[in-house]
């Protein structure tokens, strides 16, 4: 699935580096049950000195997910190039940076 993600809220710095297309890899659960993706970026993203290709986004919204036609509000986590998404994964070994918006993009 093709995404877009924008920049909604919570971090000015990080609203340069969006609006980023990319794709959604797939689905991974965290360890407090919450459902995640793992966001795929087109084109890297730079941010404080480090490249990033892959974002964690989760829906804000109860009744949404990233995966409805219809726009949400998400978290936006930083994966680092080092870091692994496993399944049952803690929220916290990643920085979260910023709320955004996503909006599907046509396949």
């Amino acid at each position: 699935m093709r995404i877009l993600l924008e920049y909604a809220d919570q971090n000015d710095r990080f609203a340069a580096v969006l609006p980023r297309a990319g794709t959604v890899e797939r689905g991974v659960t965290s360890r407090d049950g919450s459902k995640w993706v793992v966001f795929r970026l087109d084109l890297p993203v730079g941010f404080e000195g480090q490249v990033y290709h892959r974002f964690l986004l989760k829906s804000r919204w109860i009744g949404y997910e990233i995966t409805d036609p219809r726009p949400t509000s998400v978290f936006i986590l930083l994966v680092g190039d080092s870091q692994d998404v496993r399944e049952g994964f803690e929220v916290g070994q990643f920085e979260h940076v910023a709320w955004g918006m996503v909006n599907q993009l046509g396949q």
